[in-house]
């Protein structure tokens, strides 16, 4: 998966749509040696609320009808917005009803051993 690549992203969601009862679902589209991308899908709730604490993340909003947490700030996003997440920052999508981006892991992400914790929101 370390090819160059180009991607429809609205095809690469109706590929592999976001299942039943998933609150997150991962496309992984390139795993480089130093970045990792992949489009997620995700049902907007506070229990998707996590930080990364290896890893910088930037995402390109494709789809959304949600709002969004960083940090302590929420703010409604919309397709063409643009996050940047530096490690250690509490985030994740927590009101709405869907939400579709392209998200890049600095350094390369291992998909095997996820770097994600989970955070209350109300902390």
């Amino acid at each position: 998966m370390d090819e160059p690549g180009i991607w429809d992203a609205a095809e690469v969601a109706k590929g592999d749509p976001i299942k039943p009862g998933e609150g997150f679902h991962w496309t992984w589209l390139a795993l480089g040696e130093h970045c990792t991308v992949n489009l997620v899908q995700a049902r907007p709730g506070p229990e998707l609320f996590h930080l990364h604490k290896d890893h910088d993340e930037v995402l390109y909003v494709v789809e959304a009808d949600a709002d969004f947490r960083l940090n302590d700030t929420v703010r409604p996003i919309s397709a063409g917005d643009v996050l940047f997440i530096p490690k250690g920052v509490p985030h994740g999508p927590i009101n709405g009803k869907k939400l579709t981006v392209l998200s890049i892991y600095g350094p390369a992400f291992d998909v095997e051993n996820p770097d994600r914790e989970y955070v209350d929101p109300d902390r």
